[in-house]
């Protein structure tokens, strides 16, 4: 059966996606930092949709948990069709070279190395059995940049150029990659800010709202799946057209 990885899956935006690869009928992997809530919330997505789930702690400070989840992974006969990268440390938001260089460099390995890690897995098993698709959720922070968050804006940006090189030099091996441009989600820190700054970002986007987890979802499983078969090497805004406009519109 096709399985689909999906970082950071635990809950949020990365559970509603693995939920709508299960409802394609696809096996799921889903990851968190804590093993015992990934193991959790894949028994709940295999107790609701009775296909697949598994799940597994990864600290991206750790790769090696990285080849250990991938060997239990070939133990469980699980084939790769699709790995989408959801998870992301946002860092501190301070101004420029105020961050500690550590904790700067925790957001580049996180965001970077550690998502290359998991695509590196994931392709060379795709290879194997004819193709598969790479979706990374990155951020319109990569496009236009917002103050006191230049590690996160970087790295997110390196996942854009990642792509592109990755959909030329897999192609040939049938394995496509995408990025998928966010912009505000309804997520639990877009719900804790304060009415009138939930209102003012909605009406920056020209269309007046923001995405919601399962637009998130429906976009990473057209990417990941056969529907976009010759699409790769792009970068899909999901932004309600903010990134279309070159100052917000008032309203």
């Amino acid at each position: 059966m096709k399985t689909c990885i999906i970082t950071g899956a635990a809950e949020g935006t990365g559970y509603v996606v693995a939920e709508r690869f299960l409802k394609a009928g696809y096996a799921v992997c889903i990851t968190s930092r804590r093993a015992e809530k990934a193991e959790k919330a894949a028994q709940k997505l295999q107790q609701d949709y009775q296909l697949p789930a598994w799940g597994f702690g990864v600290d991206p400070m750790d790769l090696s948990q990285v080849d250990s989840m991938y060997a239990a992974l070939d133990e469980k006969g699980a084939e790769i069709g699709a790995i989408v990268l959801v998870a992301a440390d946002l860092g501190i938001g301070q101004p420029p070279f105020e961050t500690p260089l550590a904790d700067w460099k925790r957001v580049i390995d996180t965001n970077v190395i550690w998502n290359y890690s998991m695509v590196e897995h994931a392709a060379g098993r795709m290879k194997k059995t004819g193709g598969g698709a790479i979706v990374f959720v990155g951020s319109n922070t990569a496009v236009r940049a917002i103050p006191n968050r230049s590690a996160y804006i970087a790295s997110k940006a390196a996942l854009q150029g990642l792509s592109k090189a990755l959909a030329v030099d897999l192609g040939p091996d049938g394995i496509r990659s995408n990025v998928i441009i966010c912009g505000n989600i309804e997520n639990e820190r877009f719900l804790a800010l304060d009415e009138s700054v939930r209102q003012e970002r909605c009406q920056r986007a020209p269309i007046g709202h923001i995405a919601a987890y399962e637009d998130v979802a429906e976009l990473c499983y057209f990417l990941g799946s056969p529907l976009s078969r010759v699409v790769t090497g792009a970068e899909v805004a999901l932004d309600g057209g903010v990134l279309a406009q070159l100052m917000p519109v008032k309203r």
